[in-house]
């Protein structure tokens, strides 16, 4: 599980890459107020969406097994039928997240269209050069 070190002389660390992520979005927004990829949106609703798909794509695809990780995608299979991103009407910090992990998986050789389309999208998006 990868790791990052925020205070070297604390030793303060965040561990696994969806906490990376959070804090990381929570610097970017902080810093340029036009990126709104986790916190910075007016509802509590939308950050705890992308909470609860942070802490299911970590617990599917980093800890889960094969069956977890197909079932999984079929789940975002079904999300996507309905919307063109996972949360909102915008790219989230759930999007990058769950792509960086069906990226390292290689699991977007046998994925359903529609994840193969959003996932498309995703990397054409101009984020996805600092995030991916």
């Amino acid at each position: 599980m990868p790791t990052m070190t925020v205070s070297p002389l604390a030793a303060n660390q965040v561990c696994g890459e969806h906490n990376i992520g959070r804090y990381l979005s929570r610097l970017v927004e902080v810093a340029t107020h036009s990126i709104n990829l986790y916190e910075c949106s007016s509802s509590s609703v939308f950050t705890a969406q992308i909470d609860e798909l942070l802490d299911q794509c970590h617990s599917k695809f980093t800890l889960g097994n094969n069956r977890e990780r197909t079932s999984y995608v079929r789940e975002l299979s079904a999300k996507l039928d309905k919307e063109s991103y996972l949360v909102g009407s915008s790219i989230t910090l759930a999007d990058l997240l769950v792509l960086s992990n069906l990226l390292q998986l290689r699991m977007l050789e046998s994925a359903p269209s529609n994840v193969l389309k959003w996932s498309k999208g995703c990397l054409e998006h101009h984020l996805c050069k600092y995030f991916i």
